[in-house]
């Protein structure tokens, strides 16, 4: 069956450079692939700043936080858009996306990713059952960037301004942008 052949295709997991993942990620993963609920995915991203209290890469790995957090959110989804620190699937899925477009640097490209996933009806979200930590930002501290750019360069290829809706700050936080992403702009192109 094709669950059973999970662990035998080859898999892609596109990792910023400032996240962590907890112990046994890989197989953590590769079972979520074997459930089939989601072919491109992110596990739950925990950040610094997602608390109210301190937290740090001390407290996800020597504390242990990843695993409380997995068990928890164990067969929780949140479908229809993933975080783009840490991306997951299959190498025939990547495929059929095709790359990431190299007009969109250091931001923007993971919400491109996601929405031409949208376009070929590629089931994506984040799953419950595996966590990583990201410093938020490390990267970019170091490296210049043009946030306008990006913008503009996803505006003329899309034909709509993420900025002027769902995808705010605050309403990606509340993960409340995903029901505009997946249908109203999926019409225009259709």
């Amino acid at each position: 069956s094709a669950a059973s052949d999970v662990y035998k295709r080859q898999h892609y997991c596109i990792l910023n450079n400032d996240c962590v993942m907890q112990p046994g990620w890989d197989a953590g993963l590769l079972d979520e692939v074997k459930l089939g609920i989601l072919e491109l995915f992110s596990p739950q991203v925990l950040e610094p700043n997602h608390f109210k209290e301190p937290y740090s890469l001390t407290m996800f790995l020597e504390q242990e936080h990843w695993r409380f957090m997995s068990e928890r959110n164990r067969g929780r989804y949140q479908k229809g858009f993933f975080g783009g620190v840490v991306i997951f699937g299959a190498a025939e899925v990547f495929n059929t996306i095709g790359k990431f477009d190299e007009e969109l640097w250091l931001s923007l490209e993971d919400m491109d990713y996601e929405y031409r996933a949208h376009l070929k009806q590629i089931p994506i979200g984040i799953c419950g059952s595996v966590s990583a930590f990201h410093f938020v930002s490390a990267t970019r501290k170091e490296v210049p960037m043009s946030e306008v750019k990006n913008r503009d360069y996803f505006k003329n290829k899309w034909g709509w301004d993420f900025t002027e809706n769902e995808n705010t700050f605050p309403n990606k936080l509340n993960r409340k942008y995903s029901k505009s992403v997946s249908y109203t702009h999926l019409r225009a192109h259709e």
